[in-house]
C-alpha cells in the first residue's frame, strides 16, 4: 500500500529568517513595486498637469483663427498668466472684510503665488511650455482634443520664451 503524501507548508506560511536569501527577494521585490508605483503616479500627475494646461488653452483659443501670430500667442499667454487674478481677488475681498485676520484661504492664496512666480520665471528665463498655436495642424489637434489625456501627447508643445518674442519682433520691423 502507497504511504499517504505528506503535506507541505507552502512558504507564505513558513516564517522567514531576517537574514535569508529569501528575505533579500521579497525585500527587492517590494521595493521594486514602489519604484514603479511612485513613477506611474508621477506620470499621472505630470499628466493631469499638462491635461489642464491644455484644456484652459483649447478654451481660450479663438475657433474663427486658422494659427496665430507671435504678437497673438505672447497676448495669449499673458492671459494664462492672469488666470487667478479673479480668484485671489475674491480671495482678498474675503480677507479685508471683518475685524479679524482671517487664514481661511491662505494655502489656496499661496498656491497660487507660488505657481504664478514658478511660471513667470519660467517665460522670462528658460521659456513656458504651450500648444503650438503658430502651427495650423496643431491648432486644430488642439480644437478637436476630446480632453482624454492619453491623446494629450498628440498635441505639439512649444517652449516660448519672452525674450524671444522681443527679439523676433524687432527682427521683423
Amino acid at each position: 500500500m502507497p504511504k499517504a503524501p505528506k503535506v507541505k507548508l507552502s512558504q507564505e506560511k513558513k516564517l522567514i529568517h531576517p537574514n535569508s536569501r529569501k528575505a533579500a527577494q521579497l525585500s527587492k521585490q517590494e521595493a521594486h513595486r514602489n519604484r514603479v508605483q511612485r513613477s506611474l503616479s508621477d506620470t499621472t500627475k505630470k499628466l493631469e498637469l499638462l491635461g489642464q494646461k491644455l484644456r484652459w488653452y483649447q478654451e481660450h483659443v479663438d475657433e474663427e483663427k486658422m494659427q496665430y501670430t507671435r504678437e497673438e500667442a505672447c497676448e495669449l499667454i499673458n492671459i494664462y498668466l492672469h488666470r487667478f487674478d479673479e480668484e485671489l481677488e475674491q480671495i482678498e475681498i474675503v480677507h479685508s472684510v471683518g475685524k479679524r485676520k482671517s487664514e481661511q484661504h491662505r494655502s489656496r492664496s499661496d498656491v497660487i503665488r507660488m505657481t504664478l512666480e514658478r511660471e513667470r520665471a519660467d517665460f522670462d528665463t528658460q521659456g513656458l511650455e504651450i500648444p503650438d498655436v503658430l502651427n495650423s495642424k496643431n491648432l486644430t489637434l488642439l480644437r478637436e482634443w476630446s480632453g482624454e489625456l492619453r491623446f494629450a501627447q498628440n498635441i505639439k508643445m512649444k517652449r516660448v520664451k519672452s525674450t524671444t518674442l522681443v527679439e523676433e519682433d524687432a527682427a521683423i520691423t
